[in-house]
């Protein structure tokens, strides 16, 4: 009786690895690899002195670009990088070659029922590796009754500081 009593703990403490294994599998983070997405890292960095460092990646619902900041950077400097961000973003050929190319190639389940990233440009200021706030926008698709049609892509702009308010829409 003793004996069972241990090969049920075994097994537990199995099962418990295993669910904790898939689980971060799931939601592990896949580096975008592009010639544009490099191009652009680059030209960022160049560009504004006050990124320390920059990341591009895939999540199964999300594309994320997060940069760090350096300890001395100007504000109005990420509300630059913001706006740069985003423009490279929402251009076709990036829609083409990262969206609708790598993410619906690494995540087939999204690709099927044609569910677009979110798209989070996050902030870490303070580098304690965790985003300080962001902007955000979701596939804005609207489908109308018969051959209407309209998509608007990635047009609404939300800024969330992660203070527990409701994001804030940004033009």
């Amino acid at each position: 009786m003793a004996n069972e009593g241990g090969v049920m703990r075994k097994r537990f403490w199995v099962c418990s690895l295993l669910a904790i294994v898939l689980l971060a599998s799931c939601m592990s983070y896949k580096k975008v690899t592009s010639p544009l997405v490099d191009e652009f890292r680059q030209r960022m960095l160049d560009h504004y002195s006050g990124i320390d460092h920059m990341e591009v990646m895939f999540a199964p619902t999300e594309l994320q670009f997060v940069y760090t900041m350096k300890k001395q950077y100007q504000e109005t400097e990420t509300k630059e990088i913001y706006l740069d961000t985003r423009k490279f973003v929402t251009t076709p050929s990036v829609f083409n070659e990262v969206i609708e190319g790598q993410y619906f190639e690494a995540y087939k389940f999204a690709k099927k029922a044609r569910e677009y990233p979110r798209i989070s440009i996050s902030f870490d200021i303070d580098g304690d590796k965790v985003s300080d706030y962001a902007y955000e926008s979701v596939y804005d698709e609207k489908k109308g009754s018969g051959s209407e049609h309209e998509a608007d892509g990635y047009s609404t702009w939300y800024y969330n500081n992660y203070n527990g308010e409701l994001p804030i829409e940004v033009p």
